[in-house]
């Protein structure tokens, strides 16, 4: 069973023809966003059809979590566990109950109110009926639509050409990409066929749920298999907050782009081939792969990647025959040669289970890195 207690955001992908119905999309969201201070318990406090007593929302899992972290430290943890888990073995359901983690959650949003919730601000959408999130009063939202705006407006006074890429809505979360127009093409190495052409560009990141800045990366896409993102850095971080934020967005995509044009496409062909000449210090003995392959997650889980995102990296990469890093359910016709693995096989699993849509934002945020990471020499295998 599915926990009613909270409702998914549902994850949206946007592909690179996709860019009027991406900003039809964040529009629609705008127009349905209804912002209002919380003022009374009864607006955060569940009904026994676990939906708020007063305007009758369904709360999303962000918003409870962000309510029971006003609240209380753990109550969140308590609250998620007592209720009904999609993954809870039957035997043990009579363990769990969202009745019982509504009252224990509402217990104590009626308790602590006045001194815990009083004077927050909830942002609603109104056609889904869903409280998204709940933030502080002094939280300054940026819409995702006015910022694809003021990107694309930016974009506009460069020199040099950039083209709607990729993009991802979750909630309130969104991620868009813009590619540099002219694409790069990989000479003769090893999965070249299956790399190229090789995207580079422009990454935003922007959540409407409580983090106050749009962060902005690069990220290289490689065929049809996946992208990989430089992980995101302080200093290229933009408060939601202060004046001038169009010039202040020109400034920091200005300096981006210095980046951006280190990465040519020699260099890009000379990182590949090294992962491609990095043999992997494993062979068909069980022994050593198995301690292969829990020294890989070890370092997976460094880099914020969960056990089960690892292991179907792990599966991609030992079971992939095309070299595309397609997952695969072993069988021994599928069994291959792990002495003919390199270390760009590895990049190119976690390249495929990045493009995996399926994943979060964020998973697929810490794949990336991740990939990004082993292309760049900064994590070895």
């Amino acid at each position: 069973m599915l926990s009613k207690i909270a409702s998914d955001l549902k994850t949206i992908h946007f592909s690179e023809s996709q860019h009027k119905l991406f900003k039809d999309h964040l529009s629609n969201i705008e127009k349905n966003t209804l912002v209002f201070p919380v003022d009374n318990a009864s607006q955060l406090a569940l009904n026994d059809r676990f939906k708020t007593i007063s305007g009758g929302y369904k709360l999303s899992w962000q918003a409870l979590r962000q309510a029971c972290g006003f609240l209380c430290n753990g109550l969140y943890t308590v609250v998620s566990n007592m209720s009904v888990n999609s993954s809870t073995n039957k035997k043990f359901n009579e363990a769990y109950s969202d009745y019982d983690a509504c009252v224990l959650y509402n217990t104590f949003v009626r308790r602590r109110f006045n001194t815990h919730l009083l004077g927050k601000k909830a942002i609603k959408n109104n056609q889904t009926g869903t409280l998204d999130c709940l933030v502080g009063p002094r939280y300054q939202r940026l819409p995702n639509f006015e910022l694809l705006e003021k990107i694309e407006k930016v974009f506009k006074s460069f020199g040099e050409s950039y083209t709607f890429f990729r993009s991802s809505i979750s909630g309130r979360k969104m991620q868009a990409r813009f590619a540099f127009c002219e694409p790069m093409t990989l000479d003769s190495l090893g999965h070249s066929d299956v790399l190229s052409p090789v995207r580079v560009g422009l990454l935003f990141s922007n959540s409407e749920s409580g983090d106050s800045s749009v962060k902005v990366t690069l990220f290289m896409s490689f065929g049809n298999i996946g992208s990989t993102m430089v992980p995101y850095t302080n200093s290229w971080c933009l408060d939601h907050k202060g004046k001038d934020f169009s010039a202040r967005l020109s400034s920091l995509l200005k300096s981006v782009q210095v980046k951006r044009l280190e990465i040519t496409e020699t260099k890009v062909a000379d990182m590949l081939s090294s992962l491609y000449c990095s043999r992997l210090p494993i062979s068909e003995g069980t022994i050593n792969l198995e301690n292969w392959a829990s020294e890989f997650k070890r370092k997976m889980a460094v880099n914020k990647v969960n056990g089960s995102t690892s292991r179907r990296v792990l599966q991609r990469f030992m079971y992939s025959q095309s070299g595309d890093g397609s997952l695969r359910t072993f069988n021994l016709e599928n069994k291959i040669d792990i002495n003919s693995k390199t270390a760009l096989d590895v990049f190119i699993a976690l390249l495929a289970e990045g493009n995996n849509g399926s994943n979060s934002l964020t998973v697929r945020d810490h794949l990336e890195q991740s990939s990004f990471r082993l292309l760049s020499g900064k994590m070895r295998l």
